[in-house]
C-alpha cells in the first residue's frame, strides 16, 4: 500500500496516483481533524410572523418589525430537512492545462477540491452530489447522504470525457431550470469562455434562494506568464494558436488576468454569491481553510 505523506502541497498530492488516493489522504489527513464544516445542521427557513407570546425564545424576536410597529413579534421557521449540495466540476480541455512547472492540472486539483468539499457534507448527514460539465451537464451523480455515496462521487470525477469548450451560463441555467428545491451549489471552473451571460444566471440561482459559491482555477503561468523565453501558445477550446513575446507582454497579460478575476469577483458579489480565485499550486488545507472562513462571513452577512 502506497504510503500517506503528510503535506496537502500540490507537489506532496501529486505523488499519489489518482483522486483515490489523493481524496484518502486529504480526510485521513487534514478533513478529519477539521472541526469546522460548511454548513451546521440541518437547512431551517422563515415562513412567517405571529405576535409574541410568554413564553416564546425571545432569540427568535424580530427586532426590526419591532422598531416598525412597537409590537413584539417572533419568527416561525419550518425545517427543510437536510440540505443538499450540488458540486458542479468544469471537464473542458482548459482545465486539464498544466504547465511543466506545475504538479496538478487545474481539473486534478479541482477533483481533488470536489472531493473534500463532498466529504465534508457527508460528514455531518447531509446529501452531496456532482455533476460534470463543459458546454452542457454530461454527466451526474444523484445527491445522496451517505459516507458509502462518497465512492461514488469519485467514481464520477476519476475519469471524465475532455470536451473542447464551455459554457457555463447554459450549464447554471440549465441547473436552475432543474433544481426544485434549496441547494448548495458549488461551481468548480477557470472560467474561461463566454462568460457575458454569467452575471444573470448566478443572480437566477441566487434569487432562487440556492447557495451559490464559485470556486475559479488557474495554473500559476496562466496567472504570471512565468515563461522564460518567447513562444507559440496552442490555445485550448478551439482558440488557434499565437505567438507570445512574453516579455513585452507580460506586464498587460498580468494586468488582464487581475481585470478578469475582479469581475469575475463583483459580478458574484452583485448575484449574492461566494467567489474565490484560487491557483493550482496552493496547498489545499490552506485553499479549504480560507473558503469555510469566508463562507461563514458570507453566511452571516446574509442573515
Amino acid at each position: 500500500m502506497q504510503k500517506l505523506p503528510k503535506s496537502l502541497e500540490p507537489t506532496t498530492l501529486a505523488e499519489l496516483s489518482g483522486i483515490r488516493l489523493r481524496a484518502r489522504h486529504i480526510v485521513d489527513g487534514y478533513l478529519a481533524g477539521l472541526h469546522r464544516s460548511p454548513y451546521h445542521g440541518r437547512s431551517i427557513e422563515f415562513t412567517q410572523h405571529r405576535e409574541y407570546t410568554t413564553g416564546d425564545d425571545i432569540r427568535h424576536i424580530d427586532w426590526k418589525v419591532f422598531g416598525r410597529t412597537d409590537r413584539f413579534f417572533v419568527k416561525q421557521y419550518e425545517d427543510e430537512s437536510n440540505l443538499i449540495c450540488r458540486i458542479l466540476l468544469d471537464t473542458s480541455e482548459s482545465m486539464h492545462f498544466k504547465a511543466d512547472s506545475s504538479s496538478l492540472s487545474k481539473y486534478e486539483y479541482g477533483q481533488c477540491l470536489a472531493a473534500a468539499w463532498s466529504w465534508l457534507i457527508l460528514r455531518q448527514s447531509d446529501a452531496a452530489g456532482a455533476m460534470l460539465f463543459d458546454t452542457r451537464i454530461h454527466s451526474e451523480i444523484p445527491a445522496h447522504a451517505g459516507s458509502n455515496h462518497f465512492d461514488a462521487i469519485l467514481d464520477l470525477i476519476e475519469d471524465p470525457v475532455v470536451n473542447p469548450q464551455t459554457d457555463l451560463p447554459a450549464v447554471l441555467r440549465a441547473l436552475n431550470n432543474k433544481l426544485t428545491r434549496r441547494n448548495v451549489v458549488v461551481i468548480i471552473s477557470d472560467c474561461f469562455g463566454d462568460i457575458s451571460g454569467l452575471n444573470d444566471q448566478l443572480k437566477m440561482l441566487c434569487q432562487h434562494r440556492h447557495d451559490v459559491i464559485l470556486l475559479q482555477i488557474m495554473d500559476p503561468v496562466e496567472v504570471n506568464l512565468t515563461l522564460r523565453a518567447d513562444v507559440t501558445l496552442n490555445g485550448l477550446e478551439q482558440t488557434g494558436s499565437r505567438f507570445v513575446p512574453v516579455r513585452h507582454l507580460r506586464k498587460a497579460y498580468c494586468a488582464q488576468v487581475t481585470q478578469f478575476r475582479q469581475a469575475l469577483s463583483e459580478m458574484s458579489l452583485k448575484a449574492g454569491a461566494s467567489f474565490h480565485a484560487i491557483n493550482s499550486d496552493q496547498p489545499l488545507n490552506q485553499v479549504i481553510q480560507e473558503i469555510l472562513m469566508q463562507h461563514a462571513a458570507h453566511a452571516v452577512a446574509k442573515v
